[in-house]
């Protein structure tokens, strides 16, 4: 079977933030559905989601901390 959606992974330590990043990606316009979490040592993760939804806009998702 065909993934037809994009995947977007995070990697992250920090909760809050990488909080504050969804929130500023679903601002945006991405429509996210989480799929899984995996620990790689540590307090280190990677969350896994898949991107159901993508912005029209592009220039949206320029930012400060590029």
């Amino acid at each position: 079977m065909k993934r037809v959606e994009p995947i977007l992974m995070i990697e992250h330590h920090d909760m809050l933030a990488l909080d504050q990043l969804k929130r500023n990606l679903i601002g945006a316009g991405f429509e996210l559905q989480f799929r899984c979490l995996l620990s790689i040592g540590g307090e280190n993760h990677r969350y896994i989601y898949e991107v159901k939804k993508q912005p029209e806009k592009r220039d949206l998702l320029i930012s400060d901390q590029n």
